[in-house]
């Protein structure tokens, strides 16, 4: 990235941050970023964790470390992190049970938890779809003309920087619908019904929506990717490419980002950020810093963790 672009963005990033929560008054809290993949690697990892590094190198809200080693998952682990960051991670991370039942412990004792995108296509066991609120299912839609030309990545906030994600046809340009005006996660479309962005979304095997301790920020209108847009017509690029997983005529709204309680602990999802041009925008970087600082408020009791 530019030092220009980094710097622009910075300010912008530091301006929307008056609506963040402060941080508690002693140390910040310590996040731990995990990028392990044991399946489909996406594209921009190396980007997406020094986008949050510089984040919080920017703001002061958090400290950072990053590891790809599941052996990473030890007591030592948290005893100095207080929320684990799932970045892209898919697949099922060879985790013990020991390893599973110490995870899920440090959330319900008070620890944070964050996904980012294919955080809900990771994990394999029943306690992890339960944390983080729902399972990756399909990509339900697939996008509009944009989304197969270059300038989905320049309505993505970035113009004239060649794109690095090879995924382009499952990007899509669609209308998300902002559930929540009070949320810090929310903060940069405040007093906005909707907004726009290119960007791989989900459909989960349930949805997230009614099951306890569950908050949705953001959903999908499921009818905003068709083309042309306002019309219940499918794209034809899909029914050209023979998109088995397109559920055409879909009626209701997705979740895409939400948060939740777990235990003692937080939990926040975000299902945006496929799209390396997404880490651009400031609106996006402040949706996960908003969503970070949130979850990070409270602190687990080291009794209950080390207990």
């Amino acid at each position: 990235m530019h030092a220009r672009s980094i710097g622009l963005i910075a300010t912008l990033a530091v301006s929307m941050l008056a609506s963040v929560a402060p941080a508690p008054a002693n140390d910040p809290p310590h996040l731990v970023i995990f990028t392990g993949t044991f399946g489909y690697r996406h594209g921009g990892i190396s980007k997406m964790s020094a986008t949050i590094e510089h984040l919080a190198e920017l703001t002061g809200a958090f400290t950072v470390e990053r590891t790809e080693d599941p052996a990473a998952f030890t007591p030592a682990l948290y005893a100095r992190a207080d929320a684990i960051l799932f970045l892209q991670t898919t697949g099922a991370p060879p985790l013990t049970e020991a390893q599973r039942a110490a995870f899920l412990g440090s959330v319900a004792c008070g620890d944070a938890f964050i996904g980012v995108h294919a955080a809900a296509d990771s994990g394999d066991w029943a306690g992890y779809t339960e944390l983080i609120g729902a399972k990756f299912a399909a990509h339900g839609h697939f996008g509009s003309l944009a989304s197969y030309e270059e300038k989905v990545y320049e309505d993505a906030g970035h113009p004239g920087i060649a794109p690095i994600d090879a995924d382009a046809p499952a990007l899509t340009e669609v209308t998300i619908n902002v559930e929540d005006q009070v949320s810090a996660a929310t903060a940069p479309w405040h007093g906005r019904d909707t907004f726009r962005m290119s960007d791989e979304l989900y459909q989960y095997q349930e949805s997230p929506r009614g099951k306890p301790g569950v908050n949705v920020l953001l959903s999908l209108d499921n009818e905003s990717d068709y083309w042309p847009f306002a019309h219940q017509v499918p794209n034809p690029r899909v029914i050209l490419a023979s998109r088995s997983s397109a559920w055409f005529g879909y009626k209701d709204v997705t979740p895409i980002a939400w948060t939740k309680s777990y235990g003692a602990g937080r939990v926040f999802y975000t299902n945006l950020g496929h799209n390396p041009s997404t880490w651009d925008r400031p609106d996006f970087q402040q949706h996960l810093l908003g969503g970070i600082r949130w979850a990070t408020e409270v602190r687990a009791d080291p009794s209950c963790i080390s207990g």
